[in-house]
């Protein structure tokens, strides 16, 4: 089974072309943290440019007993000057700080120019040596981008775009190539923000008429098969190769509880993708 990662961009705003329910409050939110963490979901994906997400997931944290198990990832904000290192260090540390955490599992640069940058993966080696940081890497947003990062110092993870609409990652060789680099792959808008899920008539609202029949295409697949459009989406992503995690965007506990049971029971013949 894939690892589960909490994405937590709603936290802080407004996230998702589909995104219903706005910012959860906090009450809600500390319920998604503590369930989350009693199904063995340790992986928290945040940055220091989605509002004020940092924080309030520290809040929530802050209410957790043992934090030993917990993951917490964080990029840096595309306003910060990457030949910076001082300016860079005291964003980890006001991260860290807000995260009421003793260290980032891993921290990216949020474009594929951060990490491109020798000053900000030199930066990234001092933050090691300075133990506020475990891992690095980048958000990318195209297999292009994620061959040239996975070749770079300081890169032990990587955050890519994934779905069923979209094969150029697997043709590509991306996950092979990251397994032989010891790379870890977080994968990314699974739903297309939520697209995948979306009626006709929201596409409209949305003026987003061009995907319409995308979407017819896609199902009418999902309705050859037993499954829903999220078991598809879910279950095809546990036979990638490699240790794949998922990050997730929630905006309900409800939802969170779904999901967490599609990941956890979708399975599907090799041949199914």
């Amino acid at each position: 089974m894939a690892n589960f990662c909490l994405g937590t961009a709603q936290f802080g705003m407004q996230y998702g072309i589909a995104n219903k329910t706005g910012k959860p409050d906090l009450n809600e939110i500390k319920k998604i943290i503590n369930y989350s963490i009693q199904n063995d979901v340790s992986y928290f994906d945040t940055a220091q440019s989605y509002g004020n997400s940092e924080i309030v997931l520290g809040d929530a944290l802050s209410n957790v007993e043992d934090l030993s198990k917990i993951r917490v990832i964080s990029k840096l904000s595309p306003e910060i000057d990457l030949e910076n290192l001082e300016l860079i260090k005291k964003s980890v540390r006001s991260s860290i700080k807000k995260l009421n955490i003793d260290s980032l599992y891993g921290f990216l640069g949020h474009r594929f120019s951060a990490i491109n940058n020798p000053s900000f993966r030199n930066a990234l080696s001092i933050l090691k040596e300075d133990n506020l940081i475990m891992n690095s890497g980048v958000s990318v947003y195209t297999p292009e981008e994620a061959l040239k990062s996975i070749g770079l110092d300081n890169v032990d993870i990587i955050q890519i775009p994934f779905n069923l609409f979209d094969r150029r990652w697997i043709d590509m060789d991306i996950f092979d190539i990251a397994i032989r680099n010891n790379v870890k792959i977080f994968i990314r808008s699974i739903f297309l923000q939520g697209v995948i899920l979306m009626s006709e008539e929201e596409l409209i609202r949305k003026n987003m008429k061009w995907a319409i029949k995308y979407l017819r295409q896609f199902n009418m697949l999902v309705a050859q098969t037993p499954y829903t459009t999220k078991e598809v989406a879910f279950g095809v992503l546990g036979f990638l190769p490699g240790e794949i995690s998922i990050i997730m965007g929630i905006e309900t506990y409800n939802q969170l509880k779904q999901n967490i049971d599609l990941i956890k029971k979708s399975k599907f013949k090799k041949n199914f993708f």
